[in-house]
């Protein structure tokens, strides 16, 4: 009995131990920013956080190994490093983050830059949204509307349809159109998916979440048969990324 009793306990304990460490890697990553400038997070999957900036922020990223960049009113790029604000060279209007091996900004020249890892790149093209996802994948939307699929080294015209556009994985590419509706790319053509959206953000899941114009915050999970619940708090603009370990160097 008392054998019995100990062995008990120890599985007990390792499936605490267990739940703890799992618990402690978030399954998904979700910045955003507030119509004050300041960018704020999702955490356990109940409250928001903020993480401050001496600057207003306009727009911040998050990608599938939880970096994050951000960009400040005044076009400065900024990256998260060890719970602070760093500034990078260069200027910006929006930034998107896949992982942090794939960093992309746009100017305000629509110019389209890609982070090397030391300097910015200049990309071929002009874009006026864009969406990067860690498995490399890379879309964006024009000054007219017209959408456009990274491959290789060149921009393939794809179906038009969002203004706004993000980028979970290959297989989820997300977007809204100059109504407000929701779109999603289903391998040939955009589908509606119920809901309307100022703007919103997809994972490599397929979960998504979403901010309306008055500020109000939605979240999706993933499947065809989820719906959008409202959340607490209020933002201009959102990111998420389903969480995904970095690789070991």
């Amino acid at each position: 009995m008392k054998k019995s009793c100990i062995r008990l306990l120890l599985l007990l304990a390792w499936g605490w131990g267990l739940a703890f460490a799992v618990g402690a890697q978030p399954a998904e990553h979700v910045w955003g920013v507030n119509a004050g400038g300041q960018a704020w997070y999702w955490t356990n999957g109940a409250q928001w956080h903020e993480a401050p900036s001496d600057n207003r922020l306009r727009h911040v990223s998050v990608g599938a190994d939880g970096e994050v960049w951000a960009v400040e009113h005044s076009g400065a790029i900024l990256q998260r490093e060890r719970g602070r604000w760093r500034q990078m060279p260069g200027a910006a209007v929006q930034v998107s983050v896949g992982s942090a091996r794939h960093v992309w900004v746009l100017n305000a020249d629509e110019d389209i830059f890609r982070w090397t890892g030391m300097q910015w790149e200049r990309i071929a093209g002009k874009l006026v949204s864009i969406g990067a996802a860690s498995d490399g994948t890379v879309w964006g939307v024009n000054r007219w509307g017209n959408v456009f699929r990274r491959d290789g080294a060149t921009w393939t015209p794809m179906p038009p349809g969002p203004v706004q556009i993000s980028v979970g994985s290959a297989e989820h590419v997300w977007g809204v159109d100059q109504q407000g509706n929701i779109m999603r790319w289903d391998g040939r053509r955009w589908r509606r998916v119920g809901g309307e959206m100022a703007q919103v953000a997809v994972a490599s899941d397929g979960g998504a979440w979403g901010v309306k114009a008055s500020g109000a915050i939605y979240r999706r999970e993933a499947g065809e048969s989820a719906h959008w619940q409202l959340l607490q708090g209020w933002l201009v603009q959102i990111s998420t990324a389903h969480h995904e370990p970095s690789p070991r160097r």
